[in-house]
């Protein structure tokens, strides 16, 4: 499932901004952090939900349902340019 990609980056993100905010003894950029993290953790439960969901459900792995389908046995790809 793709949401994981969007979480792990910003969950980086927000830790530099934790740091940096302990440094610079920012009372502001501790809030903002604070909310950063809280926001996270709401898009973490909400994607280990839908990944969830899908697993239930028989939607991973499922066949003709890979995002790379058309690269395997040319299906998908425009006759001109390949692609």
């Amino acid at each position: 499932m793709q949401g994981w990609g969007f979480i792990f980056p910003n969950v980086g993100l927000t830790i530099v901004a934790i740091y940096i905010g302990n440094v610079l003894e920012s009372d502001g950029i501790r809030g903002v952090t604070s909310a950063m993290s809280v926001l996270l953790v709401g898009m973490w439960l909400f994607v280990a939900r839908m990944n969830g969901r899908a697993s239930w459900k028989g939607q991973v792995l499922w066949p003709g349902m890979d995002e790379d389908m058309e690269d395997s046995g040319g299906h998908g790809k425009d006759e001109e340019t390949g692609y």
